[in-house]
């Protein structure tokens, strides 16, 4: 007698899983791939053309703001133009700004090892602290002979965040952001530093003790901690492996796209600490259905639209036209087409008839230049490769295939069911207001009332007659 083993619990997502992850690494390791996407800390120039995040103002240090200019920039700009100046003139009459603030985000000018200090003088706090003691001594002291003396310091390795890359400000390990976060959570751990540390011990050359009341709940808060914003930095530190190849990959595709919708990095910084915070595994797996994708855990409209737009623009790398036939599923860019201004899938699931949702599903491929009949099944990339007896494939149509009737200058086969959706007397008519065809091909398509394809315009060489 023999007994059947029972499948391992989530055996089949984490195949399926393993599958989409080996495709889009492929993909991201392609040489046609942009290699300004691919390592987990992504530093977007800030000229890119569609990330892009600097200043116009040739030399400007600072982050641009709606119209392509920094704040103080877009206020000399208003006014500018107010008295008739072009835009061009003023672009290269306008003087270029350092940037403010930001500390941890770049190195000291003299110490390498240590990282800047608030302030625009880009300096370490122990430089910072002796450049204000040598000016309050000599207050027309010059500042460019003061740092022509000066000397580098050792510094403290890297912040101890596990999602950092920043350099540590003090001998506790953190940048000064996380330092502050640190501070602000309550000192997890009650990790601190000697009174007066850096006169007694650092002043002398010394390393100064680090005191831990609970060394564990400190190491806890640094794995928890979540990266800071930096200024064309998308950090994906700490995702799951699918959820980030997913994301490079949807960077990588909306760049590429005709006219793509502008992302800021810091929304993309968002979308990457939520689904590290909530352990996501996929953002194709929150799309359900034809809905957008939902991220728990936030109120940010502009993580969603990421997250839905990355998510759609995966349903061409994980189903093919056999997949999405068989869930019922229509991609246009499966045959090269794309509307503009609207989605390219559509739901088709409203037809609760198998053999009419496949027929719908053939007559709008055809529409889109597709010509196919049904065949054998085909193994599935999107059930982990095991062949389905219900998901029918597509294989090419014979040159000379019996057509028995015409709708629409577009033959459609013999052996049609009277009650298919080129029926009701007159078949696909075409013609009428545009915003009233389910325009594939120009065709319009009687569909049941539970199934609504948003209006689009005619895909040119579908074979169909003028008007």
């Amino acid at each position: 007698m023999t007994r059947r083993l029972a499948a391992l619990p989530g055996g089949e997502s984490s195949r399926a899983g393993r599958d989409r992850l080996e495709l889009l690494s492929a993909l991201i390791a392609a040489p046609g791939f942009d290699p300004v996407f691919r390592p987990d800390l992504i530093e977007v120039p800030p000229g890119h053309p569609v990330y892009g995040w600097g200043c116009e103002v040739a030399g400007c240090e600072r982050v641009a703001h709606g119209p392509g200019l920094c704040t103080r920039h877009d206020g000399l700009w208003r006014a500018a133009s107010k008295t008739g100046a072009s835009r061009a003139e003023f672009l290269a009459a306008a003087v270029p700004s350092r940037r403010t603030g930001g500390a941890g985000a770049r190195a000291c000018r003299v110490c390498p090892e240590r990282p800047a200090a608030y302030g625009g003088a880009q300096l370490c706090e122990r430089h910072r602290m002796g450049w204000r003691k040598h000016r309050a001594g000599m207050p027309a002291a010059s500042f460019g002979e003061w740092l022509a003396a000066q000397s580098p310091i050792a510094g403290y390795g890297a912040c101890q965040a596990a999602v950092c890359s920043c350099l540590a400000a003090t001998p506790v390990g953190l940048c000064p952001v996380h330092l502050d976060r640190y501070r602000a959570a309550g000192s997890p751990g009650n990790v601190r530093l000697p009174a007066r540390w850096a006169a007694i011990f650092e002043a002398k050359g010394l390393r100064a003790p680090v005191l831990a009341g609970d060394e564990v709940a400190f190491r806890r808060w640094c794995l928890a901690a979540e990266p800071i914003y930096r200024d064309g930095t998308v950090n994906l530190t700490g995702l799951q492996p699918l959820v980030n190849a997913e994301i490079k990959w949807g960077m990588h595709a909306h760049a590429q796209a005709p006219s793509p919708a502008r992302w800021d990095c810091r929304s993309l910084q968002r979308l990457a600490i939520v689904c590290r915070a909530g352990q996501v595994t996929s953002l194709f797996d929150l799309a359900t259905g034809s809905g957008p994708a939902r991220l728990p855990g936030h109120c940010d409209s502009r993580v969603n639209v990421i997250a839905s737009a990355i998510a759609e623009g995966l349903w061409c790398v994980y189903y093919g036209p056999d997949d999405s036939r068989a869930a019922g599923v229509i991609e246009t860019g499966h045959f090269g087409r794309r509307f503009p201004a609207t989605r390219s899938r559509y739901d088709l699931t409203g037809v609760s008839q198998r053999w009419l949702r496949d027929m719908l599903w053939d007559h709008l491929a055809g529409c889109c230049g597709h010509r196919a009949v049904p065949g054998p099944a085909a193994p599935s990339t999107a059930t982990g490769g095991r062949r389905s007896s219900s998901a029918p494939s597509l294989r090419p149509m014979p040159p000379k295939a019996a057509m028995s009737r015409t709708c629409c200058g577009k033959s459609m086969p013999s052996g049609s069911p009277p009650t298919s959706v080129t029926a009701n007397g007159t078949g696909c008519r075409h013609g009428g207001h545009p915003a009233g065809r389910e325009a594939f091909g120009g065709h319009r398509v009687h569909l049941p009332r539970r199934v609504q394809l948003p209006a689009c315009p005619r895909l040119p060489g579908a074979g169909v007659r003028p008007g």
